[in-house]
């Protein structure tokens, strides 16, 4: 999020728990969020911010991150991405260590995202990349 910050894209973010470091990043850097609260489920209303907030965007990325049952609908997010035509990158890392806390849901989901469509990329250049058309190098 800051990389790409840094390098003069427009970034917002979807659902953080406002006790969640990238929550604090994005606020330090007056990045639009979405916020829930800690130890909670993404609710209806944050989930509908977040789609909103994806109409209004070219491009949405999947970062690596934790994915358990309380925040599951980043996911869901990106899927609706996907279907509005919007350009999606899912970063793929090590498989190790697992990000998926819900018994290989999260992993699925994430290979259906890329066999949908969602551009798969493994580090911060070849998104920067993509998102550019390739254009920079």
């Amino acid at each position: 999020m800051k990389s790409l910050h840094d390098l003069g894209f427009s970034v917002s973010a979807g659902v953080l728990n406002i006790l969640d470091s990238d929550f604090e990043s994005a606020s330090d850097l007056h990045i639009p969020i979405v916020a829930e609260g800690p130890f909670t489920q993404i609710g209806d209303e944050s989930h509908a911010n977040n789609m909103r907030m994806i109409d209004e965007s070219a491009m949405v990325v999947v970062s690596r991150f934790p994915v358990g049952p309380g925040n599951f609908k980043n996911l869901e997010a990106a899927r609706y991405a996907l279907e509005k035509s919007k350009r999606v990158f899912v970063m793929t890392g090590p498989p190790e260590p697992s990000v998926d806390f819900i018994g290989g849901k999260a992993d699925s989901y994430i290979a259906a995202l890329i066999s949908s469509g969602a551009v798969p990329v493994s580090a911060l250049e070849a998104l920067v990349s993509e998102m550019s058309g390739g254009m920079r190098e």
